[in-house]
């Protein structure tokens, strides 16, 4: 029917559209800059980031689906953004009229999208947003989307102690650059939004992960200056389960 062959094609469309977005993603933000490494990619397995750093072509390149539910993720972060910029910009504040939550403080000033550099680890990446307080206190947020089933293992009444530290380091990569430009960090936030029932909360990371982010990315480039890690189940890969979803799956196969 024609019908069908219309919306074939739109979906088709609708591909070749994320496709094109994400290569201007990369263009804008990595091209020309692959030597470095990517904060965003802390905690990843050792072996996938020597890859990356080595720029290896992927054996095992994501499907159509998973950049649409990457491409939500994408949008949710450009929709609080414009959020942002749309307080500042008529209202002068991100304060709501009224509202006690921030008690006796009061927002100086935010930055959002910025870019950090670590020069002695070789990483570089892009904060969320960054909120400076009159009292000079500096608050670092991230925002990370999430299906039910992982916000439920995360938030709900039987929830246990992730094992997966990625968004911690993260936040620990970033937070170090921040500590090493401004010479200060008073606290670190991720704000999830869950993408079926748009339950939004948020969960604080303790400070103590800039360090342990720094020492972490001191580990992968003194791993990489000996040449490809090795299997070694911790590190690479961190967790078992992540060589299912590796783009270089295949290629690591075999190799020691």
């Amino acid at each position: 029917m024609l019908g069908n062959w219309v919306i074939d094609n739109i979906i088709a469309m609708y591909d070749s559209y994320i496709e094109a977005k994400n290569q201007e993603n990369f263009q804008n933000r990595y091209e020309g800059k692959e030597e470095y490494y990517h904060g965003s990619a802390s905690g990843s397995c050792a072996r996938k980031l020597y890859y990356q750093i080595a720029q290896a072509p992927e054996s095992n390149p994501m499907n159509d689906a998973t950049k649409r539910k990457l491409r939500l993720g994408t949008i949710f972060h450009s929709e609080m953004e414009d959020c942002v910029n749309y307080y500042v910009n008529s209202t002068g504040t991100l304060e709501l009229t009224g509202t006690k939550s921030l008690g006796d403080f009061s927002i100086l000033k935010v930055t959002q999208e910025e870019e950090i550099v670590i020069p002695s680890v070789n990483v570089r990446g892009f904060f969320d947003l960054l909120v400076e307080t009159t009292d000079s206190e500096l608050i670092l947020i991230d925002y990370k989307t999430i299906a039910t089933y992982p916000y439920k293992l995360k938030f709900g009444k039987n929830s246990k102690p992730s094992t997966n530290l990625r968004y911690e380091l993260q936040m620990g990569t970033y937070g170090y650059a921040i500590r090493e430009k401004y010479g200060r960090l008073d606290g670190m936030y991720l704000l999830y939004y869950n993408k079926d029932d748009s339950r939004m909360t948020h969960v604080s990371v303790p400070l103590k992960y800039l360090d342990i982010a720094y020492q972490y990315w001191k580990l992968i480039n003194n791993l990489h200056a000996q040449g490809i890690p090795p299997i070694d189940h911790g590190v690479s890969p961190v967790e078992q389960w992540e060589c299912n979803y590796c783009n270089y799956k295949d290629l690591c196969k075999g190799k020691a």
